[in-house]
């Protein structure tokens, strides 16, 4: 899920796997609930001052959804969204959902 130019996510805590941080930042983030349905991809990123691991999954919403830290949404396809403000992690997630990786 992509808001207002960045992804939603954060950091994993203790005694969480990768699915339960999923649900869990986006229950933080929006106040709904999704089923994980694939795990697409990790990227690992180099930034300047810090490294980045994500991890993709494709889930879908089965609850409506808030916008609690976000002022906007769009859905967007990969083509629109790389016309967007996103960090440089993300765009090399969606190269690869683009089929160009």
């Amino acid at each position: 899920m992509l808001l207002n130019g960045h992804s939603a996510g954060g950091k994993i805590e203790n005694g969480e796997t990768k699915e339960m941080a999923l649900k869990r930042e986006l229950k933080e983030e929006l106040d709904c609930e999704i089923i994980i349905d694939d795990f697409i991809k990790t990227i690992h990123f180099e930034y300047e001052t810090f490294s980045l691991t994500l991890h993709a999954y494709k889930c879908h919403l089965i609850s409506d959804f808030i916008l609690k830290e976000h002022i906007d949404y769009k859905w967007a396809t990969i083509d629109e969204m790389r016309t967007m403000d996103f960090a440089l992690a993300d765009f090399e997630l969606l190269a690869y959902l683009g089929g160009e990786k």
